[in-house]
């Protein structure tokens, strides 16, 4: 079981890498960052921070996990995934 999970970290760091590079390239320069109730985009960030920002959830919840297990870890690194991908649907909608 423990080897599943710890693939499963590697598997997160991964694909969050993945999604970074594609953001590089596909993003434009101001990338949207908020979508307000009346659904206009509101706050902007430079490019550079949106790709790297998701990572400060993924690389501390995947490695906390690889190296105790606890499974709340996990979840804030799958959720550092979840930031990158939306943060990819906001702008390119």
């Amino acid at each position: 079981m423990k080897e599943k999970s710890r693939i499963l970290d590697i598997v997160i760091v991964a694909v969050g890498i993945i999604l970074a590079v594609i953001e590089y390239f596909v993003l434009p320069d101001r990338v949207a960052m908020q979508v307000g109730a009346s659904g206009n985009l509101q706050n902007f960030a430079p490019k550079w921070l949106a790709v790297l920002a998701p990572f400060v959830l993924i690389f501390p919840g995947a490695g906390i996990h690889f190296t105790t297990g606890d499974k709340k870890w996990l979840v804030i690194g799958a959720f550092g995934l979840l930031v990158s991908v939306l943060i990819l649907i906001i702008n390119l909608i």
